[in-house]
């Protein structure tokens, strides 16, 4: 879940969909419930009031931005089965093939800084993560890789 002020947002996949409820009232209400983003177990992000997160089961995947309190949709852009996390205003997704995507957080529309094989092999559901100028990648055997772009 993601929490903003007195509100919370819910994602599950398996076609469930999303959520926003209400929390400052004597009892939860429901905002929105819609199945614009369903994430199988990638967790989204929450970035200047925009959600971005990865719909669909394994297999496939678009990485979705959507308007937190309406449960609009904005764009959404097929990069594959992945987990993302973010680092400022930008996205960095790892798909399922190892492929990273850099992208701009950015409710006008999908667009991508950098892209490329992070050299890890195998089925990564993992999400990245980036620690002082390192990208580190896992994928399920158990490898990692660190990328360094501190230059």
């Amino acid at each position: 879940p993601i929490v903003s002020g007195s509100e919370v947002f819910f994602t599950t996949g398996y076609e469930r969909g999303c959520a926003l409820l209400d929390l400052s009232g004597a009892s939860p209400s429901k905002v929105y419930e819609n199945k614009s983003l369903c994430s199988h177990f990638g967790s989204p992000v929450l970035i200047d009031g925009y959600i971005y997160g990865v719909n669909g089961n394994t297999g496939g995947g678009q990485l979705i931005c959507l308007d937190l309190k309406t449960g609009t949709e904005k764009w959404k852009q097929n990069v594959g089965f992945a987990s993302l996390i973010a680092i400022g205003d930008k996205l960095l997704v790892l798909n399922e093939k190892g492929m990273l995507f850099v992208a701009d957080a950015s409710p006008a529309g999908y667009k991508e800084v950098a892209a490329g094989p992070s050299g890890i092999g195998g089925t990564c559901w993992t999400s990245p993560v980036f620690c002082r100028g390192m990208i580190y990648c896992r994928n399920s055997a158990g490898d990692l890789v660190a990328l360094d772009v501190s230059k």
